[in-house]
């Protein structure tokens, strides 16, 4: 026990040691929502500066708070009668179901900083993170952004929108979005 816990200071310690990216920390700072668009049409966050971000929003005066919602198809959703077909050596039917449940459910991550009278908010879907040809995006993986900056946008309206299967956020912005490579320890890790 003693070992994990030294492990996971070690860990913690790397971590605020990053701090949050400059690139993060020049978007928060932005006044314009013309100038916010334009910047994030150039810009490209890892899912590494985005964790930074979320570890240690702090240190830029931003609290945070997330959700990941998964939503599901009520005709794909597990019955009693799904459960009594696959008990009685009849797996088939329930298979199926479960296939279409993992090709149909939407699954959406958000995370929410929250500093005095501003806000920025983050948020993608499973979908977003797909290979080139299969996002709504040209460009490929990428996340939504919006902010404070659009008048038209309320906190709390676009934290609600998120407990409905799709949202009707109107006028985010796309952030290209490169995804943890797979097996990086980039801690040093000796286990």
């Amino acid at each position: 026990m003693e070992f994990c816990r030294k492990k996971q200071d070690e860990y913690d310690k790397a971590v605020d040691a990053e701090g949050v990216p400059e690139k993060l920390k020049t978007l928060f700072e932005i006044k314009k929502k013309s100038e916010a668009v334009r910047y994030c049409r150039q810009l490209e966050l890892s899912e590494h500066e985005l964790f930074l971000l979320v570890h240690n929003s702090s240190e830029i005066g931003f609290a945070h708070r997330s959700k990941f919602g998964e939503f599901v198809p009520q005709h794909l959703k597990v019955s009693d009668l799904d459960i009594a077909n696959l008990k009685n050596n009849a797996p088939r039917q329930f298979l199926k179901k479960i296939d279409g449940i993992l090709l149909e459910r939407r699954r959406v991550h958000v995370h929410l900083f929250e500093g005095a009278d501003e806000w920025h908010c983050f948020y993608y879907s499973y979908q977003d993170m797909e290979s080139d040809s299969k996002t709504h995006w040209k460009y490929g993986s990428h996340l939504h952004y919006v902010s404070h900056l659009w008048p038209n946008l309320k906190k709390e309206e676009v934290w609600a929108s998120f407990d409905k299967r799709f949202t009707d956020i109107s006028g985010d912005i796309h952030i290209k979005l490169i995804p943890f490579p797979i097996a990086n320890d980039s801690y040093g890790s000796e286990y």
